[in-house]
């Protein structure tokens, strides 16, 4: 899909950026890319940019007696079924990856909100935002001599 058509649609639906972009479940700043060509949809953005287009196409009646608009629709909701179930799924496995790393730690984080947990051979620094959203940074350690008394 060109960004001009991308932008079009938009614009044909009377929706802002920051609507439109929701309803593709993006940031504006990934539609405001998409629009400029900056970038090109895939996945699930890309599926649902030809429904909509889809849906806003003028057309007659299909074989089950639809426009193609109430086909669209259908289309596009049992897309967003499809995506609020993925994004459910993500939620619950983030979660799960959450709660081990939090059961491997078993202390409270140091001043800045991370933990430290060193390993043999490397040290990880996890920190988990206000969002819920884990990083994890994994570097070589060097092993420390003994000290001899």
């Amino acid at each position: 899909m060109k960004p001009s058509e991308i932008r079009s649609l938009r614009e044909r639906m009377g929706e802002t950026q920051v609507e439109f972009a929701r309803r593709l479940h993006i940031e504006q700043s990934a539609l405001s890319k998409l629009e400029r060509g900056e970038n090109g949809p895939a996945g699930p953005t890309l599926e649902l940019l030809r429904q909509l287009q889809g849906a806003m196409r003028p057309g007659g009646q299909q074989a089950n007696g639809n426009t193609d608009i109430e086909s669209g629709i259908d289309r596009l909701l049992e897309a967003h079924r499809e995506l609020s179930a993925c994004h459910r799924r993500l939620l619950a496995s983030q979660a799960g990856v959450q709660a081990a790393i939090l059961s491997f730690i078993d202390r409270e984080p140091d001043e800045t909100g991370q933990w430290i947990v060193r390993g043999a051979g490397f040290e990880a620094t996890v920190t988990i935002d206000g969002a819920g959203f884990v990083a994890v940074e994994i570097s070589p350690r060097r092993p420390v001599a003994p000290t001899s008394r």
